[in-house]
């Protein structure tokens, strides 16, 4: 969106948005749509990855979404991690923040050295393991599960 949008938009809603708003903004709908690529956004600072250790601290049990996965931008997919994603698409994983930044997570099955270590967005690219309800489920699964766990209303 280029100053003269920005003006246009604030003017029409009565806003005062900055450029860094409208940039935060449109990285978000970025995460949304699965298109994390956000290398061509001028941005000025760091963005973050979704994360809550919480919900997934290290040691946990999880297992790769490959649809989220493979939601990557086509220049983040070689060949050869597309087939160890699909290779292991049913190996049951250990979440490991070591060696990690960014708010992205690793496996810790996987590589051990930094370098080589595949790296995860938590709430587009990972199952968690749900250990109420046995089963793999979304991060954002777990943390509505927990939000309204915690918010329930009890009438005598």
């Amino acid at each position: 969106m280029n100053r003269q949008q920005r003006r246009l938009y604030n003017k029409q809603h009565k806003t005062n948005y900055s450029k860094q708003d409208f940039d935060i903004a449109e990285a978000f709908r970025r995460v949304k749509e699965g298109n994390m690529d956000l290398s061509d956004l001028d941005l000025p600072y760091d963005v973050m990855h979704l994360d809550n250790e919480e919900i997934a601290p290290s040691g946990i049990k999880c297992k790769l979404n490959v649809e989220g996965i493979m939601k990557r931008p086509v220049t983040m997919l070689n060949e050869e991690f597309v087939k160890w994603v699909y290779e292991n698409q049913d190996k049951e994983f250990t979440l490991s923040r070591e060696n990690v930044k960014n708010s992205l997570v690793g496996l810790a099955e996987d590589c051990a050295e930094a370098e080589n270590k595949k790296l995860f967005d938590l709430f587009t690219e990972l199952l968690i393991f749900d250990e109420e309800n046995q089963e793999y489920v979304m991060p954002e699964v777990l943390q509505t599960r927990k939000y309204e766990s915690s918010n329930d209303i009890v009438i005598d």
